[in-house]
């Protein structure tokens, strides 16, 4: 018996492409059928053959992260600087998110309105 590695578009049957730069341009499913001595083909295997991992890289902004200074893109160094809460009072709930509530308030010194999202 020997594998064989088959590329299946609509009812035409092709060879898988054999070099990795057309197996990446390839848009059909790859499959292997066992090849019995004999000629006759036992069926196809559960799992589709895929070809190994890629390297990417970014068209557009791909040297982002590299130009921008650490504190563009370091979340974890960073502080959250908080107002005085003291000022404000929830009126009523706007809604709900998956994370977050949101209130309609009022500043209390002020007068304005503002909206509050809760974590």
């Amino acid at each position: 018996n020997r594998t064989e590695t088959v590329c299946y578009t609509g009812s035409r049957h092709h060879s898988a492409p054999s070099s990795v730069s057309q197996r990446r341009r390839s848009t059909c499913r790859l499959e292997s059928l066992v090849v019995v001595a004999g000629g006759g083909k036992q069926g196809l295997s559960a799992k589709p053959v895929m070809p190994g991992p890629v390297s990417s890289k970014a068209r557009v902004y791909a040297d982002a992260n590299t130009v921008k200074s650490k504190e563009y893109w370091d979340y974890e160094a960073h502080v959250p600087s908080w107002s005085n809460q003291d000022d404000y009072q929830l009126v009523r709930k706007l809604g709900r998110g998956k994370y977050s509530e949101v209130f309609e308030a009022i500043n209390i010194n002020s007068n304005d309105r503002v909206v509050v999202k809760i974590l």
